[in-house]
């Protein structure tokens, strides 16, 4: 992770382009819709929410997530539930 960040840090300086670096921690097991932690995921490639039901390709839903936390740490307003994910076939 360290000279990815660090040479991702590098070109976007660069190119004169924010990164928000951010905690990845509990990404692919953390409801994007409730917030539950589903601490049983295991090696499920699915993540479905047992507290909301919501349920999401388990990478996806950490990208997701990680998109959530670095827009959070912005000044950017946006909410949650008004990210869609719409697959690439569609």
């Amino acid at each position: 992770h360290y000279k990815f960040r660090q040479h991702l840090t590098q070109m976007a300086d660069r190119h004169d382009v924010l990164v928000v670096l951010v905690n990845e921690s509990y990404t692919s097991k953390t409801c994007p819709e409730c917030g539950q932690i589903h601490e049983k995921l295991g090696g499920s490639k699915k993540f479905q929410c047992p507290k909301c039901g919501f349920s999401l390709p388990r990478d996806w839903n950490g990208a997701r997530n990680i998109m959530i936390r670095a827009l959070s740490a912005t000044t950017t307003r946006f909410s949650p539930g008004a990210i869609q994910i719409i697959p690439a076939d569609e």
